[in-house]
């Protein structure tokens, strides 16, 4: 599912880039986007924020290294290749899409309700058989490929957490497979529900803009973590970070970065799901972390 979402994803950009209809005169300028600034902020920088999201797909790596037979030695470069083969396609691919078209023909009303690509080749290309063919290759299967990579990543979260004691034991049972039972239970009645939630007003939008958020947190606590640890156990380390403590410190500045410009990019619906009730004085009746974004919606 994954090579078949990466080998849609390339044909079809290669396909809109010389479509005919693709030019570089499309580009509406970063700078002159037209989206309204939060607290001072331009829109485009919390847009670029809120892309740390995609990037979290990596977190799947130590799971790899487990089932892999390839010493542990080169994890460094999983993470790195999946790093920068991940950003290397989202780059081509975007790009390809948003030479199609100036925002206000790509970003129409049944764009924003559905797959911004597949109604731009159906309405501004006339294709109809490859939308289809996009569809199912890169959407659905990419989709797919993504829940069994963090299903199984999240299953062996909470398995290890019941082996530490912060779950009950009862995770850490596991059938003649060797696969945790309760885990997956719980997750598959937590994604059950998730499947209903999603088709509620806005609520995927305003989830993916708390994950972002959510996400840059936990960077930025795994950077303190691993600063702290650093120092209290230096012989503790199995790789050599280039940089050594400064690149910690640089990647925990990266990280609260995005987490306040992600704070920024929250919308009222985003802070009434983080039933946020201090500091009423703010449109969306929530605190300072997303009151100047609610003001901008």
């Amino acid at each position: 599912m994954l090579f078949a979402n990466i080998g849609a994803t390339l044909i079809t950009s290669v396909l809109l880039l010389f479509s005919g209809h693709w030019s570089l005169s499309n580009f509406t300028p970063l700078f002159h986007s037209g989206l309204t600034s939060t607290a001072g902020i331009p829109a485009w920088i919390i847009g670029m924020a809120l892309l740390i999201t995609p990037f979290f797909g990596f977190e799947t790596v130590p799971e790899m290294v487990e089932e892999g037979d390839f010493p542990i030695k080169n994890t460094s470069k999983a993470i790195r290749g999946s790093v920068l083969t991940c950003a290397a396609i989202y780059v081509f691919y975007f790009f390809c899409v948003a030479g199609l078209g100036t925002s206000s023909q790509l970003l129409t009303p049944h764009a924003r309700n559905g797959f911004l690509t597949i109604v731009a080749m159906k309405e501004l290309l006339g294709w109809r058989v490859w939308p289809l063919l996009f569809g199912l290759c890169s959407v659905l299967l990419g989709m797919g490929a993504s829940l069994l990579g963090f299903w199984m990543a999240t299953v062996r979260l909470l398995y290890a957490m019941g082996e530490q004691n912060f779950l009950p034991k009862a995770f850490t049972k596991v059938n003649r497979h060797q696969q945790p039972l309760l885990p997956n239970i719980f997750l598959l009645v937590i994604s059950t529900v998730f499947i209903f939630l999603q088709n509620a007003s806005t609520f995927m939008e305003s989830f993916f803009n708390l994950m972002a958020f959510g996400c840059a947190c936990a960077y930025a606590l795994t950077m303190i973590s691993a600063m702290r640890i650093h120092h209290a156990h230096p012989t503790w380390a199995t790789y050599r970070l280039p940089g050594g403590q400064v690149t910690r410190v640089l990647a925990l500045i990266v990280a609260v970065c995005i987490a306040f410009f992600t704070a920024l990019g929250q919308g009222v619906n985003s802070c009434s799901r983080l039933r946020c009730t201090w500091a009423s004085a703010w449109p969306c009746g929530c605190g300072w972390c997303c009151g100047a974004g609610a003001t901008a919606a």
